[in-house]
């Protein structure tokens, strides 16, 4: 019975062996399938995402390209009379599924205040392209690329002038009316000089002896390799008939170039502006707001901003007062009077990009006013061109009073009031008693002027109208021009008008 037992015990076991090695194998048969099935779809996956990959590299390039054709177009617009200048965009396609859009921004962003071509600013453009592609029926799928070009304007002509604005900048100062000119010394105007009617030289002292001997020994100095001091040292251009013949005698006395001429009067497209708001620098450039001056300024200075003010235009409506400490870079326009009763002043133009290598910078005028009256004050200096539509006036005042005008100046009348105290010298007594002495003299005191110094009366111009030696192409602007304009050559095969010029600076890839 025991044996039975143990036999059946046995044959169970053996069964269950059986079982379970071919469960065993069952599994390692799914175990095999499902890696199969695993290895394929990772197969399937890596295929794509090369597939991916090439594609999504190749949408890419596409994208870089619409976005390179994008700024090709853009940039070739610009040379074009009718690119319609900053904050408009240019968008259109250069294949199936590609597209591009280009905005054309003012100024440069990767300038900033501190840098040495900061000044560059209101002169660049910058060119922001995005190109797009995509795959068909995937458009709201698209491979963008962005990128920057940063352009310059190559300035090669000025806006157009008035047709008496070549002439005006040739000479030092130049009358525009008909008005007689009186220039009383110690006053210096070096340069050309042109006249439309009589000049007083000297006229309200010396008297006539005392006057030759000063006028003459003026001449005389400088032979002697004295400084000059005579009140005009270049051509004058003037009607001679209106002269009188005391001034006549005065300009031969100092011993310069005298051409008689017919008066010119400039043409009536010479105006001040009546109003200014606003200015663009050139075609199609932003467009920047003119700050309103009050009608006094004293300790201020006044400087460009390169990004919202970048020529430093100022407007004042009525007169303007100039009192101590005034400093300015710029360009002021006045409707009314200017009056300059203060000390320690110093006025100049913006330079800007020049034209022609033959000239140092553009510059549009420093001052234009109605009537320029200075009064009494020391230490001030006016750099680049002045226009006043009344009379430019020294006003009577010590000779310590001085003002210095380095480039040009145009006025209907020059007056150059006495200076004190040589108003009220004894002249004829000084011219006696520097007679009595020349037969022994030596040094300085051979000479009328410089004898006279001892008198306190120094014959140093303290008012004085020199030009400059640099060659500025000054501008007229008026409430509508710009400063550069497209040069009459620049036209293309595809365009016969004239557009701007301009050179790519900076590329950068976003």
């Amino acid at each position: 019975m025991n044996v039975q037992v143990e036999t059946m015990t046995i044959k169970g076991y053996l069964n269950g062996r059986r079982s379970q090695r071919r469960g065993f194998i069952l599994l390692v048969v799914l175990l095999t399938v499902i890696g199969a099935m695993a290895l394929g779809y990772s197969a399937l996956c890596v295929m794509s995402i090369h597939y991916r990959i090439v594609r999504n590299g190749q949408l890419r390039e596409k994208a870089e390209a619409a976005a390179e054709s994008g700024l090709s177009i853009a940039f070739a617009k610009m040379f074009s009379p009718n690119w319609p200048g900053v904050g408009t965009v240019v968008a259109g396609s250069c294949a199936p599924n590609e597209a591009f859009e280009v905005t054309y921004v003012a100024g440069d962003a990767t300038l900033q205040a501190g840098d040495s071509d900061f000044d560059r600013y209101p002169y660049r453009v910058t060119l922001k392209a995005k190109g797009s592609a995509w795959l068909s029926g995937e458009s709201e799928y698209p491979s963008v690329c962005e990128k920057t070009w940063i352009v310059e304007l190559e300035p090669r002509a000025l806006a157009p002038e008035p047709s008496d604005w070549n002439t005006i900048q040739k000479y030092t100062i130049y009358q525009t009316g008909s008005d007689t000119n009186r220039f009383n010394i110690p006053c210096q105007v070096a340069g050309p000089v042109r006249f439309q009617a009589a000049v007083r030289v000297a006229p309200d002292y010396p008297s006539s002896n005392p006057r030759y001997q000063y006028l003459s020994d003026l001449y005389a100095m400088t032979q002697a390799g004295y400084p000059d001091y005579r009140p005009f040292t270049g051509t004058v251009r003037w009607p001679a008939y209106l002269q009188a013949l005391d001034d006549l005698n005065a300009l031969l006395w100092l011993n310069v170039s005298l051409i008689s001429l017919f008066p010119q009067y400039p043409g009536g497209d010479l105006q001040s502006p009546g109003t200014l708001n606003q200015y663009r620098i050139y075609p199609g450039g932003p467009v920047y707001t003119v700050p309103q001056l009050p009608s006094v300024l004293a300790d201020v200075t006044l400087t460009p901003d390169p990004v919202i003010n970048p020529c430093g235009l100022y407007f004042r409506s009525g007169n303007l007062t100039l009192q101590d400490n005034v400093q300015w870079t710029g360009t002021v326009i006045v409707t009314g009077d200017v009056i300059i009763s203060g000390s320690n002043l110093a006025l100049r133009a913006v330079p800007m990009l020049s034209i022609s290598s033959d000239k140092n910078a553009v510059e549009l005028p420093v001052l234009v006013c109605k009537n320029l009256r200075v009064e009494q004050g020391t230490g001030r200096q006016i750099e680049g061109l002045v226009g006043a539509f009344g009379e430019v006036q020294i006003k009577k005042s010590p000779d310590t009073t001085d003002i210095t005008f380095l480039g040009k100046v145009f006025a209907t009348r020059f007056r150059i009031d006495p200076r004190t105290p040589w108003d009220s010298v004894d002249w004829d007594k000084k011219l006696s008693d520097f007679q009595k002495q020349k037969p022994y003299a030596t040094g300085d005191d051979r000479y009328f002027p410089l004898w006279l110094r001892q008198f306190g009366l120094d014959p140093a111009p303290k008012v004085r109208f020199w030009d400059r030696p640099l060659a500025i192409a000054y501008h007229w602007k008026d409430a509508s021009n710009t400063v550069y304009a497209p040069a009459p050559q620049d036209y293309t095969a595809i365009e016969s008008s004239p557009g701007l010029r301009w050179k790519i600076v900076r590329v950068l890839e976003n």
